[in-house]
């Protein structure tokens, strides 16, 4: 019996930056192991999906079972109707192949798990809007380690800022085994108003919205990175078990640890 197959959306790579990486002038498509990893692991195949043409989106849909939306650049503000923050980070290529891919992937009836900007896309997508400079809104919860206490600190892009989750959607409980986790943080743009179709299935203690699920739609949207905790982490097994028990036989937490 073959491992259902999940698209794994990456990132691209100019030929500047790929040339100070050491891989020469040239364009470069990324999908991090993290990813492709819990998705293997928790009994899927992971396909990774560069950033191409939207001509390609039924090619590739064709292929899938299930999809992953990846983290990454801040949202362009227009397909919410809003101008840019000074501060965004942008990449209206990946915007374009993405949000044609989900919105032809939303007709297929296909699961979908957005992680951090994945979660922000699908919100979008369905007509929600995004808060586009968390400490504007409140500082009461570190989102970002790169942008606390109201400056910037470029060096502390990648440190992780940690805060409490409150769970508030069962399933998504019942799969982390717990209403209260500890989840990492990067991102400082969070959903403002929430999409049609979605709810709310957690929180910060500020209130921030840190998951959302489809209502009628086989959606997870998460704001932290699980696959960059470890596999002890409710908040890192939670999410890809949500989505391998959609495409196979329910993965219990013990199979996943198991498999690392």
């Amino acid at each position: 019996m073959r491992r259902p197959v999940v698209g794994v959306t990456g990132y691209s790579v100019g030929a500047e930056k790929s040339r100070e990486l050491g891989f020469g002038p040239r364009h470069l498509d990324i999908t991090p192991g993290t990813y492709l990893g819990w998705v293997r692991d928790c009994g899927m195949l992971p396909v990774p999906i560069p950033v191409h043409s939207e001509q390609l989106h039924d090619d590739y849909l064709s292929m899938l079972d299930g999809l992953l939306l990846t983290g990454g650049a801040d949202i362009g503000p227009e397909l919410y109707g809003a101008p840019a923050h000074p501060l965004a980070k942008l990449e209206p290529h990946r915007d374009a192949f993405e949000f044609g891919l989900v919105r032809a992937a939303f007709e297929r009836g296909l699961p979908i798990l957005g992680i951090c900007r994945g979660m922000q896309v699908l919100n979008v997508a369905l007509g929600g809007s995004m808060h586009q400079h968390l400490p504007e809104r409140s500082e009461e919860v570190v989102h970002s380690s790169e942008f606390r206490d109201g400056r910037r600190h470029p060096d502390d892009m990648w440190q992780p800022a940690y805060h409490q989750v409150t769970i508030t959607d069962p399933t998504l409980a019942a799969l982390a085994g717990a209403e209260k986790i500890s989840a990492n943080s990067y991102h400082h743009q969070g959903v403002a108003a929430l999409g049609e179709g979605l709810s709310i299935a957690a929180r910060a203690s500020d209130g921030l919205v840190e998951a959302i699920v489809g209502v009628d739609r086989p959606l997870l949207g998460v704001q932290w990175h699980p696959e960059m905790h470890t596999a002890t982490d409710q908040a890192g097994i939670a999410p890809f078990r949500w989505l391998a028990n959609r495409l196979t036989s329910p993965v219990s937490a013990d199979e996943v640890l198991a498999l690392n």
